[in-house]
This record gives C-alpha cells, structure tokens and sequence, in this order.
C-alpha cells in the first residue's frame, strides 16, 4: 500500500494538469485549424517523454526515496514503485487522449475499452500474482493501465483524427 500511496499521488497531478488543458484544447480543436493541431500534437508528444522520463526515474531513485521516507521495514515497497509509476503515466497520457473522445460527444467506445481494459487487469492479476506474487500485481496494473492508453488513443483518433502520425510530413507541406 505504501508503494500504491506514492503512485497515486502521480494521478493527483495528472488529472490537474488534464483539467488545466482541457479548456485550451477544446478552445483550438474548434478552431479546427492544421497549424494549430500540429501544435497540440508536437506537445502532446513532448508530455509523453516527460512523463515517460518521470517513470524511469521512479525504477532508478524510487526503490532509495520508499527506503528514505519510510524506512527499511517498506523496503519491499520499492520494488513495487518503478512498475506503478508507469502505469500511473500511462493513466496520465490516457487523460490527454480522452479528450478528443469528449470533445466529439461519440464516447461509447470509451466505455467499452474502459471495461475491456479492466477486465484483462482482473485477469492478468489471477495469472500474474500466481507467477510473480505481488510484482505481479504492479505489472498486471501496469499492462492494463498501457492496454486502455493505446486502446483510448486508437478511438480518439476515430472520433476526432489529428495528425499523430503524419507530424513530419504535415509540415513540410
């Protein structure tokens, strides 16, 4: 649980970012200018490699920091922490793809890959817990929370297309 407490401490902060951006994006995806998604695009993909940054920092400092501010007797804790950091990010770079999903008011699909990535979660964890005890645990979070990411990325991009794909050649044109 200490491990789980200083993961979620990562969602805190996503959802303030998230709820911070939503307003300029939805501000410029009713502009509904090329420039302007092209924008939002490049910096979307710099958030990523911040917080993808942030999570590999959690596998190297994170074990040392749970030890620090907690003590030895959580030492365990921090074996757990590089994992559910990651798929705290992953939960973070869901929320910036989510968006698009609201934005089209078309969010069905979003329900369906919310319960389909929860359910594989349910069963990763009987299968993972039974391999890796609780580490299985982290990773069973880890795959599902990664799961919906790109499952939620792949519906946005059908409900409202931006050029995730095409930035270089968008701007050479």
């Amino acid at each position: 649980m200490v491990a789980v407490q200083f993961a979620a401490a990562l969602a805190l902060v996503f959802d303030a970012v998230n709820k911070a951006f939503v307003p300029w994006l939805f501000e410029r995806l009713n502009r509904d200018n090329e420039r302007e998604k092209l924008f939002i695009v490049r910096m979307t993909y710099g958030w990523y490699a911040l917080l993808l940054c942030g999570a590999a920092m959690a596998f190297i400092v994170g074990p040392g920091l749970v030890r620090i501010i907690v003590g030895e007797g959580y030492e365990r804790a921090g074996d757990l922490i590089g994992w559910l950091a990651l798929g705290q990010v992953f939960g973070g770079m869901y929320l910036m793809v989510t968006n698009y999903i609201f934005f089209s008011k078309r969010t069905g699909l979003l329900s369906l890959v919310t319960i389909s990535s929860g359910l594989v979660n349910v069963g990763l964890l009987v299968l993972l817990i039974g391999y890796f005890g609780l580490e299985g645990a982290a990773y069973a979070f880890c795959i599902a929370m990664a799961l919906r990411f790109v499952l939620t990325w792949w519906v946005a991009q059908k409900r409202h297309a931006m050029p995730w794909f095409g930035v270089n050649s968008q701007i050479a044109r």
